[in-house]
């Protein structure tokens, strides 16, 4: 039986979660197993192993050494037999994140199998910009708590959105949107370079 759970969020990071038994023989497929499987493989277990192979896949839960009550993820009904069947499979271009996989016994899920924890520490990469892109523009906010001010920043956008007319592209709607605050923001409360003066004043508007 194979049952296939593809998560795809925004680092695109895929899991698969498959019940099958594989073994702790890896030659041959060193790419796709480790050696900490418990159990012997059986015919799914070959179809699993083919599957990760032309998936780009490994299964995390070959990878780790832990105690066989930590490998074991199903038991039968009568209580006497332990597989490990139920398996976490990671891209491999995402393997160097997985720190672990694991079975918890203590967890009451109302069923024959155990559940199955798998850790992963993901290294986010900063977004250097490129020489000539448009910086982020930030702006005097604090200028705001002046009910003036804020009243001539309201009028101001107002005035701007009533001369806008809806698209019916979404993302043009959006940079249209983005441009008109950032007039309206740079038109009232002025860039902010630096730290502010103590005393509030900036140098566009005066104190």
């Amino acid at each position: 039986m194979l049952v296939q759970y593809i998560v795809r969020p925004i680092l695109q990071l895929s899991f698969s979660i498959l019940i099958d038994r594989i073994g702790s023989n890896n030659a041959g497929n060193e790419d796709v197993i480790g050696t900490q499987a418990m159990g012997h493989r059986n015919d799914n277990g070959d179809r699993l192993i083919s599957f990760c192979s032309a998936s780009g896949l490994k299964i995390g839960g070959s990878l780790f050494q832990h105690k066989q009550i930590h490998k074991g993820t199903w038991r039968s009904p009568d209580g006497n037999t332990v597989n490990q069947i139920d398996h976490i499979c990671v891209s491999r271009r995402w393997i160097s994140s997985l720190q672990d996989v694991r079975a918890y016994r203590g967890a009451d899920v109302a069923s024959d199998h155990y559940m199955i924890v798998a850790n992963l520490r993901i290294k986010l990469k900063t977004i250097c910009r490129q020489q000539g892109e448009n910086p982020l523009l930030s702006y005097n906010v604090a200028h705001l708590k002046d009910e003036k001010v804020k009243t001539e920043f309201d009028l101001d956008l107002k005035n701007r959105f009533q001369a806008l007319q809806q698209e019916d592209n979404v993302e043009d709607d959006w940079f249209r949107f983005k441009d008109t605050v950032n007039k309206a923001a740079d038109s009232v409360l002025g860039r902010r370079r630096g730290k502010e003066e103590k005393d509030g004043s900036h140098p566009a508007r005066g104190k």
